[in-house]
């Protein structure tokens, strides 16, 4: 098995994240048809670039985390699986501009859940 096989991003999870997007940026209206799936497309994108840079082993424990948030009521749960995430990348020897820029990503998607209860 290659290194890089594995995407970063679990397809369930990019799906609620575009559907969890969508919720809260534009209000209905006829561009509401169209954002989801842009939103989709570009965490698609994300995944792809980041799922390069990422090696598997230590995409198990990111595949959980997205498991435990999409699961949980935005409580506790929600903020202990992305802990679980940086702390993975923080013990992943990734350089440190993408470690930042994956913990980031963990925060902004912190701060969705947060907006959400």
């Amino acid at each position: 098995m290659s290194e890089f096989k594995e995407k970063l991003l679990l397809d369930e999870f990019m799906d609620w994240g575009a559907e969890k997007l969508d919720k809260v940026t534009f209000p209905k209206g006829v561009g509401d048809v169209v954002d989801r799936p842009v939103y989709r497309a570009a965490l698609g994108m994300l995944n792809n670039t980041f799922s390069k840079k990422v090696p598997d082993e230590f995409k198990d424990g990111f595949h959980a985390a997205q498991l435990k948030i999409i699961a949980a009521d935005y409580d506790d749960a929600a903020a202990d699986a992305i802990g679980e995430a940086v702390e993975i990348i923080y013990a992943s020897k990734l350089s440190d501009k993408l470690k930042n820029a994956l913990t980031a990503l963990l925060g902004l998607i912190k701060s969705v859940l947060g907006g959400l209860d």
